[in-house]
This record gives C-alpha cells, structure tokens and sequence, in this order.
C-alpha cells in the first residue's frame, strides 16, 4: 500500500479519492500501468544482432525447411533462437515505407487509435517479485501530448471494452526486467493508403521496469503474410505494393505448410509511460 502511495504521488487521506470514483469508477489500488507512448522500428545492428523473442522456441540454421531457409538472429545480449525478420529486412523497407510507417504508428498513438496499456497487477517492488499478472489491452481515451510530442505520464485512462485483453499469470519481475508470452495483441495499420488491424498471436514481451516507474522493452510475434498482404491489395497504390509484396513472400519464416511458410516474425522496441486506468463496478 505504502509502495502505491509512493507511485501515485497520494496521500493516505486521498487514498479513497484513487480508490473509488464516481457513478462505481475506481482504480486497482495493487497495479501499476503505463501507456505506450512510441514504438521503434528495429534492424539488424552493424554485428549482426537484432533484439526480438524465441517464438517457436527453437534455434533454426539456414536451410532449414521449417523456417523455409531462413536462420534464426542472436540479440545483443546473448540470446539465440530470435525470429525477427523484420530486423533482417527493414534496411531494404525503409526506404520505401520507413519514414511514412514510423510517423503514421506514432500519429496513431497520439490521437488516441493505438493506446495500448501494461498493467502488472500485484507489484509493489520496482526490482524483484513473483507471481504477479500482467494485462495487456487498449483504452480508448484522447491522451494529452506533451511538449515532446508524446503521451504525457500520469494521466487517467478508460479501458476498451470492444478491444482485445490478454492476461498472463505468474510472471516474475528479476532485476527489474519482465518478459512474458504467449500474448495476443493488435496493431492498426495505415500505410500504402490501406487502414486495417494487424493480429498477432503466440507473442511476446520484455521490459524493464525503471526506478520511475516508466517500462522500457520489446514486442513481438508473428502476422499472417496472406492476411496483410490481401488487406494491401486493396489500396490504390499499386506500385508500391508490387515493391513491398515480395519483401514478405521471401522472407515469411514461421507456421510452415505444404511447403511454404504462412507467417512472418517481427519485433517493435517500445516506451511506455505511468498512468491510470478507471474501472467500472459492474464490470468486474
């Protein structure tokens, strides 16, 4: 309790002012959330390694059918087995939709379209605790910008009840660093004048968790080439479809069947932001 008094900046005589608003609103007293202020793009460093997540938890080599030929990275700090092909092809991509992509994604945020949410449920130590539940889901609040053209912290959120909500049990903070998975989570897409929502299944997280209380980290899975590249095809801006298809037909590494490979592995890096999250009485 004293731990979340220290968070919010509360006074204990204020504590029933956070915990129970009006008309049934409240907010959990033993969670900790914070918003999504920006993502990155990630490539390939200059030594060959790229952050991202062991999906299939195996470790692939080149020419291997079930990756259709395409080897697995190691990240910077000694891990293997990582499917990011995005990281691999993203020098190549950026040029053609690099500048274009980033600025839409953190337009998206800003205005409030893509407000994705953490929330470790349970914490009270910035550095090491189990057992504690990590939720991943959307608000569909205005956030406020602030003078660096991101989220501001500390502002107060409403869940969105139509979005996706995924829970994961028994995660452990060590050394205040989180990583957790399989997750299900959404990204809206607005490029090549297409608008649609890309859905990934079986991902993954990792972030530290800073003295401040900001979450700092990586997120990934794997998309449907078929699903995206179908949802593309319907813009307008047919030459640059042409460019982009064969970036993800060529480099799909991951859901192998009948020869092929259905899936393509990214990672985005993330910063995340404190903030609040009102709940509803009768939701619960």
């Amino acid at each position: 309790m004293l731990f979340w008094l220290a968070v919010t900046g509360c006074k204990e005589e204020d504590l029933a002012d956070w915990s129970y608003l009006e008309d049934g609103q409240y907010v959990l007293e033993d969670s900790h959330v914070n918003v999504i202020r920006s993502f990155e793009f990630l490539s390939v460093d200059d030594d060959g390694f790229a952050y991202g997540f062991n999906l299939d938890d195996v470790s692939t080599e080149e020419g291997e059918d079930s990756s259709c030929g395409h080897t697995d990275l190691n990240d910077p700090d000694g891990r293997d087995g990582i499917d990011n092909q995005l990281a691999k092809i993203w020098s190549l991509l950026q040029p053609l939709v690099g500048d274009a992509s980033e600025g839409l994604l953190q337009g998206a945020i800003n205005e409030g379209r893509l407000l994705m949410m953490v929330e470790l449920v349970g914490l009270d130590d910035f550095n090491n605790q189990n057992n504690l539940q990590l939720n991943l889901f959307y608000s569909d609040s205005k956030p406020e910008i602030g003078t660096y053209g991101t989220i501001a912290p500390n502002q107060t959120f409403e869940i969105d009840e139509e979005a996706q909500f995924s829970t994961l049990n028994g995660i452990s903070l060590d050394a205040g660093e989180i990583e957790g998975g399989p997750i299900s989570f959404e990204i809206p897409i607005d490029i090549l004048e297409a608008h649609f929502t890309m859905n990934v299944a079986g991902g993954k997280i990792r972030f530290d968790v800073g003295e401040d209380g900001f979450f700092k980290g990586y997120i990934g899975g794997a998309f449907s080439v078929e699903e995206v590249l179908y949802e593309l095809s319907q813009t307008d801006a047919t030459d640059e479809y042409a460019l982009v298809e064969p970036f993800f037909k060529n480099n799909a590494d991951m859901g192998y069947e009948d020869g092929e490979c259905t899936l393509f592995s990214f990672a985005f890096g993330f910063e995340g932001v404190p903030a609040y999250v009102i709940r509803y009485e009768e939701d619960e």
